[in-house]
């Protein structure tokens, strides 16, 4: 349940009620797993955003002590977000829905897919555990670490042409792409420029005649 919002209809502002339920034990089990597990699941990351973001109707020591341990965002845990959503394939199909005609849904869908990852991505490099669909706009002031003016840039999509449109985000994909291998350790060799030839991948067209 999201119940009302402030005055000034700030995101985020009313009362959020989720109920879940899970075992003490499974919660610290999770959280002792952090510096070392693979899992980016959307299960872990939607746990940890709720640790962080949550207020203790009781106790509020326990979950003092959970939440110190969401808001570390170790470094395994960083790699693993990264690795889950940095590949980014078959980009170059903007093109051909625009040549075949097709919905302009389906063209707004493929480039929101590649901003969804964009900005989880960034958050992952802020150490922040949203799952970026949920909060686009409210999200954003968490990214201290982000291509310049990224924010501008990002929104300006929805209103740029296809082709600028497309220009926009592979900019922001290969400026995002930079900053991991600049700030994040333990790539392997190689690792970072597989991400970016696969996004910049075109399939080859036949200039031939075909056989006959």
């Amino acid at each position: 349940m999201f119940i009302r919002h402030d005055a000034q209809r700030t995101p985020k502002s009313g009362l959020q009620v989720e109920v879940v339920h899970l075992r003490v034990q499974t919660v610290n089990r999770l959280l002792d797993e952090l510096d070392f597990s693979e899992d980016a699941s959307d299960f872990k990351l939607d746990l940890l955003r709720g640790l962080v973001d949550g207020v203790p109707m009781s106790g509020h020591g326990l979950l003092m002590t959970w939440q110190t341990k969401a808001r570390s965002f170790p470094d395994a845990l960083m790699q693993a977000v990264i690795r889950r959503f940095a590949v980014m394939e078959y980009f170059w199909r903007w093109e051909m829905y625009l040549e075949r005609g097709g919905p302009r849904s389906l063209l707004a869908a493929h480039f929101w897919a590649v901003q969804q990852r964009l900005l989880t991505l960034l958050l992952a490099l802020n150490r922040q555990p949203v799952l970026a669909a949920k909060w686009t706009r409210s999200v954003m002031p968490l990214l201290e670490v982000a291509p310049v003016q990224f924010q501008q840039r990002f929104e300006a999509v929805d209103r740029a042409t296809h082709a600028e449109a497309a220009a926009l985000l592979i900019a922001l994909v290969d400026e995002t792409y930079d900053l991991i291998e600049r700030t994040v350790p333990g790539w392997k060799a190689g690792e970072v420029q597989r991400w970016r030839t696969l996004f910049h991948y075109h399939r080859p067209l036949w200039q031939e005649q075909p056989p006959t």
